[in-house]
């Protein structure tokens, strides 16, 4: 049942797909966008994992080969196969709006009780499937907007990230897998060694792993981590 009239989503157990819409006001590049989508999925997805699941790691740009533009590991969400690109040009910007099949699509945002809209001449459309490995939650309907300073916004017009749609599609696609299993084996021992030291700070950690791949560690006590975009 579409949950989009309560201004929620439902998140079900297998193989789940959003598309989202991004702001362009940053002027960012595809390696920008899907690095923010990394971030902006943890707060979506990691923070409506069952807490066991919330994990205090984070990858960005797993270094498994994928046909995807990137892969992650967030909470429950394993894994999250995410693609982007940009609308052509501002009078084609709707018409290129990638679509859900109908046998597919469980919820859009214009059946909110909100109307919501992103700041963007040229959005950013970012295609989001993960299989979710928790129980089916309702979430509020994801979007998020921030000001120069990185602090969120609250406003439902000019945002910088709106979830458009999402679907189910059936049992999860691929094995379960984790954060661990996604990086080499050198990588894994630091990030072991590292979560041995537990402190209530923020222990800030980035490694440059295959790929490309960044890896940020932050205490399970908390803290604030260092801010990579602001549109995130």
């Amino acid at each position: 049942m579409a949950r989009c009239a309560q201004d929620k989503v439902t998140i079900r157990n297998g193989r789940n797909v959003w598309v989202l819409a991004r702001t362009d006001r940053d002027s960012a590049d595809l390696a920008s966008v899907l690095q923010t989508a990394g971030g902006v999925l943890k707060r979506f997805l990691g923070q409506a994992s069952p807490v066991g699941t919330r994990s205090v790691f984070e990858v960005l740009q797993s270094p498994q080969d994928t046909p995807h533009g990137a892969r992650f590991v967030i909470g429950a969400a394993r894994p999250v196969l995410v693609d982007a690109f940009q609308a052509s040009s501002p009078e084609k910007a709707i018409a290129e709006q990638p679509a859900l099949p109908a046998e597919v699509r469980t919820d859009y945002f214009v059946d909110c009780p909100t109307f919501r809209t992103i700041e963007a001449e040229r959005p950013w459309y970012v295609t989001v499937e993960f299989d979710w490995r928790g129980p089916p939650t309702s979430i509020d309907w994801p979007r998020r907007k921030v000001n120069f300073l990185g602090m969120p916004v609250a406003t439902d017009q000019g945002l910088d990230w709106l979830l458009l749609s999402a679907g189910h599609k059936g049992p999860a696609e691929e094995s379960d897998t984790s954060l661990l299993d996604e990086v080499s084996d050198e990588t894994a021992a630091v990030i072991k060694e590292a979560a041995n030291v537990a402190k209530p700070i923020l222990v800030g950690l980035a490694l440059i792993v295959g790929g490309g791949a960044v890896v940020y560690l932050v205490s399970q006590y908390g803290g604030r981590r260092s801010r990579r975009s602001e549109i995130e």
